[in-house]
């Protein structure tokens, strides 16, 4: 993928990051400099001035405090010129750091899906700079040297490299990572967790393999850091449309979780994501789940008050937004328990959207179980 292939947008976030990772102290608004270049909107316009953004980044020569970016609006350069001055500058740092705190929190603030899309094509650009940085045949010679201080640089490095056979769809050269040790559930340096990745852009079979290679740790404390970092993978594939990653392998995979963790927390998280990002698909996808699996849900009447509670984070979404059928299904689950505090809450929502099919559904299922006072 070229830089100009990308939304102009991101394009303007991935060269003020770059600016930014550079440490440069004053550096340019780029929004601001096409704009009065080219007189427009600098979203629509900013391609026709990126080789010359990019050629005006600083280098560190004399670098100090008071230094002022220099930029040059008379040089034309190729996009594969572009992408390797890009790489140069981003090794002239001592630590060869990327935009990795930029990056990290760019997809964690984002919340909407719109934002999360363009998000995830800044992450998908930069994995191929990052991939350019980190070539093959380097992180395989790093792989073979026995873990020390040296070590801890190859495990890094091939964590990047992981990332980035991913995002680039290589099952092959993820494979031969994982074989040599490559880290699955370990935040890297660059990305946040390759599992996560994995369960956002690979095919369900790599993230599979991934999500095997993650659970098999014997180490009580590691297989509930993986444990937990593949709840998180599949609340970020709920919310990224994956409905393919929902199956029974990955069902079968999640079922050890739960020794390191409440059942009730881990399928709320996971429907909830989906539902509060309005992906259909993947909550039919979780509602096929549920139905094959129900004592995922069995509740007693000791406990049947936490579960309302648990519930109602997802209730109340799936009420708003007038997923049916979900709603339908967890309500079914919780049969035969007269607890149904808060079901006013989820009458509001509904009629406030003007679901009158919801509404319907949750006055028959209160008449069934208690009147309201």
């Amino acid at each position: 993928m070229e830089l100009t292939d990308l939304p102009p947008e991101m394009v303007v976030m991935i060269l003020e990051s770059l600016l930014w990772d550079i440490w440069i102290r004053r550096y340019v608004h780029l929004r601001t400099v096409c704009l009065l270049q080219s007189g427009a909107d600098p979203a629509r316009d900013v391609h026709a001035h990126i080789p010359d953004i990019v050629y005006g980044l600083p280098t560190f020569d004399a670098w100090d405090d008071d230094f002022l970016p220099r930029l040059s609006w008379h040089v034309g350069m190729s996009s594969g010129m572009v992408a390797g001055l890009m790489s140069s500058k981003l090794k002239i740092k001592p630590d060869l750091r990327p935009l990795t705190r930029e990056i990290c929190w760019t997809v964690q603030s984002v919340q909407s899906t719109h934002w999360i899309a363009i998000a995830n094509e800044y992450m998908y650009a930069f994995a191929h700079l990052a991939a350019r940085c980190l070539p093959l045949p380097v992180i395989l010679k790093g792989l073979s040297i026995v873990p020390g201080i040296a070590g801890e640089k190859w495990h890094n490095d091939s964590g990047n490299a992981l990332v980035a056979a991913l995002y680039m769809n290589k099952p092959s050269v993820v494979e031969l990572f994982l074989d040599r040790g490559a880290p699955t559930f370990c935040r890297t340096i660059s990305f946040g967790a390759p599992l996560t990745i994995a369960a956002c852009h690979a095919s369900p079979s790599t993230f599979h393999l991934m999500a095997r290679n993650a659970m098999s740790i014997e180490d009580g404390t590691s297989k509930r850091l993986a444990a937990s970092r593949l709840v998180a993978a599949l609340v970020q594939a709920a919310a990224c449309d994956r409905p393919e990653i929902f199956c029974e392998e990955t069902w079968a995979l999640l079922v050890p979780a739960y020794d390191h963790g409440p059942r009730r927390a881990i399928q709320v998280s996971i429907i909830r994501s989906a539902l509060l990002a309005g992906h259909v698909r993947v909550i039919h996808a979780l509602s096929d789940l549920l139905e094959k699996h129900k004592p995922i849900y069995e509740v007693d009447v000791q406990n049947a008050q936490i579960v309302w509670e648990d519930r109602l984070e997802v209730l109340r979404p799936a009420s708003a937004d007038n997923h049916e059928g979900m709603l339908s299904l967890i309500l079914g689950f919780l049969e035969g328990h007269r607890y149904n505090k808060g079901i006013e809450m989820l009458l509001e929502d509904a009629s406030r959207a003007g679901h009158l099919n919801i509404v319907r559904l949750l006055l028959v299922y209160n008449a069934e179980h208690s009147s309201i006072s």
